[in-house]
């Protein structure tokens, strides 16, 4: 993150300027901030935040079902609208030459990979075989992903990246914008890449680069669909781990062996409800489908519940924010029947019928989509340092016998103007001539000026607030 990048340059700057200071001391600091730096300084891979302006298909020209050069209906062909290097083996049997595209399932998809024909790679080298494009961007933050269909015994040689050339394997990690590994994606239908961010218009380069030479005899990769997705002109820093301890794979508060737990960093109120087998007691965690997610829900045993009443189910975490903007959100995989369920952020903890009212921002769970990955949420802004208190809420006491959400990953995030000359404070009052401006919200989500209201949005730059709206 950025903040992790200016603590290691603020601590050699430290080093450099106290001569007199004890060495070891010195070199300990060093230290310390270069594995913060280590463990915090990257952005992390992923699916894709909501929000998003879908590029695609206009910079990338198609998303799946991927052209070949010529008419081929073998099963493996060449990509019309991506460059293939370093990787062409003819097979021996009817089905053509592996050379970046693989209809092994019915679905022409991109793909790298060898099975036991290494020796017949009859282009380049092997140990740098890539599949890109080249695009040119305005300045802003984008995410580059893909849904595979395989991924299959790859080493840590291979990377889907974002660079400002066409580079080798082993400068991706020095030299690529960014990068993630292929290997940590799964073939499940979601989407798994990389973010970025430009600071000003350039030509770049999309795709994916695998060291299939040094390597296993079967291993490879076939993306089924790409996403080029745009954000705006903000910068983020994810502050998820900072600010809430964790973002997926929840920890218990201790081990019960059971589906059921309490979880170790959220607090949980009006809502434990023991269960009549080995399940366990239902307090905010749920491992159902094999990871902890966090949840809420009854069914069918409402009248066991033994803390608090069941309207004002919460699962929660209070903490300290600067003056900013920013995205709470979760992905979740189980939404039914919800009565009234949100994620929200307030300034304190509220009853469930006061969300809608009170809170500084909220969403309804029922209105987000399960089991695709994507971070559903809201966008605040605070106008001054303070507490909040952000997680989840729902009223079990009324509707359904059985409803409930899981969330299995969630995420903090804030905004920053990429504009170097943007030092307005956020939630700068401006009386805008809407028809004359291209509006984003703090997603960096493009809006038509029919879904324009009074609000804060970014437009050239600058957070304003339109006040000559409803």
């Amino acid at each position: 993150s950025l903040k992790s990048v200016e603590k290691m340059q603020q601590q050699l700057e430290h080093a450099k300027s106290n001569t007199d200071a004890d060495a070891q001391t010195l070199i300990d600091q060093v230290r310390q901030a270069w594995q913060t730096l280590l463990a915090t300084g990257v952005n992390a891979g992923g699916s894709p935040d909501a929000g998003y302006e879908d590029l695609t298909k206009t910079i990338l020209t198609e998303a799946s079902e991927f052209s070949r050069t010529n008419a081929s209906t073998t099963r493996f062909g060449t990509p019309k609208y991506w460059t293939v290097e370093n990787f062409r083996i003819p097979q021996t049997n009817s089905d053509g030459t592996k050379n970046g595209i693989d209809k092994y399932n019915g679905h022409s998809s991109l793909m790298l990979g060898v099975w036991d024909d290494k020796d017949r790679n009859s282009q380049g080298d092997l140990s740098n075989a890539r599949i890109y494009k080249k695009v040119t961007l305005p300045r802003g933050r984008y995410y580059f992903g893909a849904t595979y269909n395989q991924v299959y015994n790859l080493s840590a040689d291979a990377f889907i990246f974002a660079a400002k050339d066409v580079i080798n394997v082993n400068e991706i990690k020095e030299k690529s914008i960014a990068f993630d590994y292929i290997k940590d994606a799964k073939a499940d239908g979601q989407y798994y890449g990389i973010y970025f961010t430009l600071s000003e218009e350039q030509e770049i380069v999309l795709g994916w680069t695998a060291d299939l030479k040094n390597s296993a005899n079967q291993q490879e990769f076939r993306a089924q669909q790409v996403a080029l997705y745009g954000y705006g002109d903000m910068v983020t820093e994810n502050i998820t781990i900072e600010k809430l301890n964790e973002a997926s794979d929840f920890a218990k508060l201790q081990e019960t062996g059971t589906r059921f737990a309490k979880p170790k960093y959220w607090k949980v109120e009006n809502f434990r409800i023991p269960q009549n087998n080995s399940d366990g007691i239902k307090e905010g965690l749920d491992m159902y489908t094999g990871r902890p997610s966090l949840m809420l829900g009854i069914w069918n045993d409402r009248a066991q519940n033994t803390q608090g009443n069941l309207a004002n189910a919460r699962i929660y975490q209070t903490v300290f924010l600067d003056k900013g903007d920013y995205f709470f959100g979760a992905t979740f995989n189980a939404i039914y029947q919800l009565n009234k369920a949100y994620i929200f952020v307030a300034p304190t903890v509220l009853a469930t019928n006061d969300i809608a009212t009170k809170a500084i921002a909220y969403k309804n769970i029922s209105e987000c989509q399960k089991d695709n990955g994507i971070f559903y949420g809201v966008n605040f802004t605070l106008d001054e340092p303070q507490e909040v208190v952000l997680g989840f809420q729902a009223d079990l006491a009324g509707g359904s016998a059985t409803q409930e959400f899981r969330a299995d990953a969630v995420k903090l995030i804030t905004y920053k103007s990429l504009d170097p000359d943007d030092t307005s404070a956020i939630g700068h009052l401006q009386d805008l001539p809407v028809s004359e401006s291209t509006y984003y919200d703090l997603t960096g989500r493009r809006l038509p000026t029919s879904e324009l209201k009074r609000g804060i949005y970014v437009t050239n730059g600058k957070k304003v607030v339109v006040t000559n709206l409803p």
